[in-house]
């Protein structure tokens, strides 16, 4: 019988199901209860160091696990229970660290996000590649908890995680502009658009509208860009290379 999956989305927005059911611990994703359920998935099986974790522990009064000697188990049943979880040993002690050894199997978009990212970049097939490229991108749905702007180590990832959607993202888009797909060259850099605004991504909407003879399309996405872009004082250089894209327009 097939094992009922724990489904955790960390991009974008976070969120928890397990069998089709919401599961939440506190109504504020940013309490520590939350944040160390967010750092044992991200880390998988890997240790947490005793010292991390009582740092990430600090004012987890509202958390009511207990902690037996090491080498046991931190049982939070009744925290997980309440959230709708099965009894578990979800926490194990070894050595001073902390490791995540619940036999509930999970899925979390930023492991699949990365995986699909290290196959496109083993595989030799141009279009398995491309494949996998598009599939990554799909699950990026924005940045990596953006609700934790303020603590450290959600930061770091979000930056990791931010070039290796800007990177493959950019990938994607030379390879449909190269096969001349420009509609899905479109699609793909509008999504770019909407989760970083400020950066070059409507430069490829334009290109792939001029491509499909869609000018006032184009101009009028220029427009509101270079409008967006005047208005915060950003970047001169990139509003140079979208006006390259309409000479007969005034600056």
């Amino acid at each position: 019988m097939k094992k009922s999956v724990l489904k955790v989305q960390m991009f974008g927005t976070y969120s928890i199901e397990y069998e089709g059911n919401p599961v939440s611990f506190e109504r504020n994703t940013t309490t520590k209860t939350n944040q160390l359920m967010q750092i044992y998935c991200r880390r998988e099986r890997r240790a947490l160091q005793e010292q991390n974790f009582c740092q990430t522990s600090l004012a987890m009064k509202r958390c009511r696990i207990r902690q037996t000697a090491p080498g046991n188990c931190i049982s939070p049943a009744q925290t997980f229970g309440a959230a709708g979880l099965p009894e578990d040993e979800y926490v194990t002690i070894k050595g001073g660290s902390y490791y995540w050894t619940s036999g509930i199997p999970y899925e979390l978009d930023a492991h699949q996000f990365e995986e699909l990212l290290k196959k496109a970049e083993k595989e030799n097939d141009p279009e398995k590649k491309k494949s996998y490229i598009e599939e990554a991108c799909e699950l990026y749905r924005g940045e990596f908890l953006p609700q934790l702007g303020a603590e450290g180590w959600a930061v770091v990832l979000n930056v990791y995680y931010k070039n290796l959607f800007s990177n493959a993202m950019r990938t994607l888009c030379q390879v449909l502009k190269d096969e001349k797909d420009y509609k899905k060259l479109y699609h793909c850099a509008e999504k770019a658009a909407v989760i970083y605004p400020l950066e070059d991504w409507q430069i490829w909407q334009m290109d792939s509208l001029i491509a499909m003879d869609r000018q006032d399309e184009a101009m009028v996405l220029y427009e509101t860009t270079t409008g967006t872009f005047i208005i915060r004082n950003l970047d001169l250089h990139r509003l140079i290379r979208m006006k390259e894209r309409f000479p007969a327009v005034e600056v």
